[in-house]
Formats: structure tokens, sequence, C-alpha cells
């Protein structure tokens, strides 16, 4: 009864913008023309709730800490990129076993302003949670890992993310994918830093985070953050686009506000994937190679421990020694996690993947 409660919960009330500060979710509807389709008003009445605490938790935090974040020295966060469903979220929960970093939990990017402060809707929120993902069997909780751009698109008003939110106007955030845009950019970027010396100032060790928008920004995040270190994940194609609808059709709806209907699922995966590749493949040439090291789903799931190692001993990073074991404890304890499964695809759809997406692919093996 419980799980039916909070599976309820979850799909009427619940939004990745709960933790927004009141004025920049006016701002954001206002950009929106206050268009929410009627499904979603209750989310909508949840978050402008929702926004008036995190409003009072933000003028705390910022009274209290400013000055403290804004004087603290950054050292080089770690950084997991690649395409969605292309084993960033394995990668990220391996990485986060080494305590030396301090990894982003769901409370500190779905409420990054009270991160430093805390409070109680963190608790709250995870009423909501089901168990896991939905769209696979990773688990959902306000302490667990999670990926960071959700704390960019409350501080910023800048991701690709809002385009599933707002799909009238998916044009417009797409572009925020790569931030080509000067203003884009500038917001962004004073969020991203100001995040980063928040998780820093927590913690006081090197921040591990994983988005894979980043993969579309190395230049940027390396010119923000000097001697970051960069870890890109691929998988083959053919398993990423099967992957990839499945959450865009079926995972997204705790990010919506509007009723999509016109949506040509297949033609969105594909372009995002050459945005986001094209912007990396441009990129990494600009990056040395003792800080960016690039593996594939394929043999982190064959061999995840000898294949980290050589991670660390590429970039730099000392003592995985006292990491191995707990990565082979930790998979230990998860040897039942069962993968989704894909029905075999179209001889038609093979060929547009290969025509779209095969030179690309080929091209991050080659370096």
């Amino acid at each position: 009864m419980l799980s039916v409660v909070k599976t309820f919960l979850y799909r009427h009330f619940f939004s990745n913008l709960a933790g927004m500060r009141l004025g920049d979710w006016w701002a954001l509807l206002a950009e929106h023309h206050f268009r929410v389709s009627g499904r979603y008003w209750p989310r909508c009445v949840f978050v402008t709730l929702c926004a008036l605490w995190a409003t009072i938790s933000a003028r705390w935090e910022s009274f209290r800490y400013r000055s403290a974040w804004e004087q603290t020295a950054i050292p080089p966060p770690i950084f997991i990129l690649g395409h969605w469903r292309s084993g960033t979220t394995l990668l990220h929960q391996l990485l986060s076993l080494d305590d030396r970093f301090y990894t982003p939990t769901m409370e500190d990017v779905l409420f990054p302003h009270s991160i430093l402060t805390g409070g109680p809707m963190g608790f709250f929120m995870n009423l909501f949670l089901p168990a896991d993902r939905g769209v696979d069997q990773v688990r959902l909780g306000i302490h667990e890992p999670f990926e960071d751009e959700f704390a960019l698109t409350i501080m910023s008003r800048v991701s690709p993310y809002l385009g599933w939110t707002f799909p009238s106007h998916r044009d417009r955030h797409d572009t925020q994918l790569t931030l080509d845009d000067e203003d884009d950019q500038k917001r962004w970027s004073t969020a991203m830093r100001t995040l980063v010396a928040k998780l820093t100032l927590k913690r006081g060790k090197p921040v591990l985070l994983k988005s894979p928008p980043h993969t579309a920004r190395l230049a940027i995040l390396a010119k923000l953050f000097p001697g970051a270190k960069f870890i890109q994940i691929h998988r083959d194609p053919l398993t990423v686009y099967l992957s990839t609808t499945n959450p865009v059709t079926e995972g997204l709806d705790g990010l919506r506000l509007q009723v999509d209907s016109r949506r040509d699922v297949p033609s969105e995966v594909f372009s995002r994937y050459r945005q986001l590749y094209q912007a990396y493949l441009r990129d990494r040439s600009t990056i040395s190679p003792d800080s960016l090291a690039e593996i594939s789903y394929a043999d982190l799931e064959a061999d995840p421990v000898p294949l980290l190692a050589a991670v660390y001993q590429s970039l730099g990073l000392p003592g995985f020694e006292k990491v191995g074991p707990k990565i082979e404890r930790w998979l230990s304890a998860n040897h039942s996690y069962r993968k989704n499964t894909h029905p075999v695809l179209e001889p038609d759809l093979e060929t547009r993947i290969e025509t779209e997406w095969g030179e690309i692919y080929r091209a991050l093996l080659r370096r």
C-alpha cells in the first residue's frame, strides 16, 4: 500500500524544480508564458509551495556562508562524462566508494540553496520517492549519488532538461546543452562554480560529479576548473539508442509541466547524440592525456577493478589499492542487479543508427 501511495505522489506532485527560489521559479514560468498543462497543475502548486521554503533557506545560507564559499579554494574536481544510458551512473556509483572525494547526493542537487545549512526538505521529498528510477533498478534516495545537472537547472535556469519540462520551448533549451549563447554560459558558469564551492566547503574534499550534458561542455569545464580530471565512458550506439528511448518516453514525467503531443522521439535522440559528441570531439584535443581517460561500458562491465586501476594511474590519482577492495565488495553485494532487456532493432533503424552515429562512435574510439 505504501509503495502505491509513493508512486501516486511521485507521479503527480514530485518535481526536480522543487528546490528553486521563488523569484527564479516565477521568472522560469514567465519565460514560458505561464503555460502549464492542466494535468500538471498539482505539480506546479507543489513547486510554488516548496519555492517559498527554498527562498527562506537560500537567504539564510547566503547570510551565513556566502563569504566562505566565495573564498573557498576549489581542488580540481573529477567529472564523469558520457551520453545518457552509457554507464555513467554505474561509474559514478563505483567511484563514489572512494571516500577521498565528495559525491553530491540527491538532497544536495535538488536543494542546492541549502547544501550547507540543511533543512527538512530532503526528508520530506524522500516520502515521495519510489524504490528505484522506474526505467531501471537503480535505487532512489536522498543520500544516493545524483546528477548535478539538476542543481544547475535550479540555480541558473539554463539546461537542456528544461526542454523536457517545457516542450513548447524545446528548441531554445536544446541549445543550452553546448552553452553557445554567451549569457547562458555566464549564468551557468556562475552557478557551476557556486555549486562546486559549496560542495567543497561542505566536506573539505575534491568533488566527484556526473552529468551527461557536461560531455558537451568539456572546454568550458577545463577553463573553469584548472587541473580538473575527466573520465568519459561510451557504449555501443545500438544499445544506447534502445536504452535512451525508453526513459525519454516513459521515465521523464517527473520533469514535465507541459504535455507534449508532437514528439518525434527518434529524431530527438539522434540529434542530441550528435550535438553532444560533436562538441566533445571538437574539444577533447585541448585536454592533456593525463587529465582525460576514456573507457567503454563493455570493458567496465567485464572487468571493472583492473580497468579503474588503470584509469587512476593514467590520471595520476594515487591510492587505488584502498579503493579496489571496496569496489569488489560493492559488486558482490549488487551482483543480482538485472539490466533492462530491449527488443531487436528493425533493420531500417539499425541502418539509420549506423548512418547518423557510426562515424561519430568510431571517432570516439580513436585517440
